[in-house]
């Protein structure tokens, strides 16, 4: 995954957000490569604890900012965060790799382009 792959948004901060996520998804799509299991599961404890900050700050944001799809944006991280912890706590190495190697960028890259660009425009603008 390349950080060209993902649209940048209003919010410098967010965009730095991003790209540490794509460092460290290509990280552990390097570990499901060599299988190297222990790795793995660090990494991807590390990643799920970047994912929670990272939606946690755009929901705070959302939240006083008084953004009207909040909710919307909340469920798809919630969507995510449960996948996430199903994949992180049930998934063999196989799964691991399919999950990492497509199934979670393309959902980034998709979630950043419908969902992040207009959040961080909106965060950006108010004037609350």
């Amino acid at each position: 995954m390349l950080k060209s792959d993902l649209e940048r948004v209003a919010l410098p901060p967010l965009n730095a957000i991003h790209d540490e996520e794509v460092e460290m998804i290509n990280a552990i799509q390097a570990l499901c490569r060599a299988g190297d299991e222990p790795g793995l599961a660090t990494a991807v404890a590390e990643l799920g604890e970047h994912f929670e900050a990272h939606f946690t700050l755009e929901e705070d944001n959302m939240g006083r900012t008084e953004f009207s799809d909040l909710e919307e944006h909340r469920a798809e991280h919630d969507a995510m965060r449960e996948r996430y912890a199903s994949i992180a706590e049930d998934a063999d190495l196989a799964g691991m790799t399919a999950f990492f190697e497509e199934e979670l960028p393309a959902w980034f890259v998709d979630h950043v382009a419908s969902l992040d660009v207009v959040t961080a425009e909106h965060v950006a603008g108010w004037q609350g």
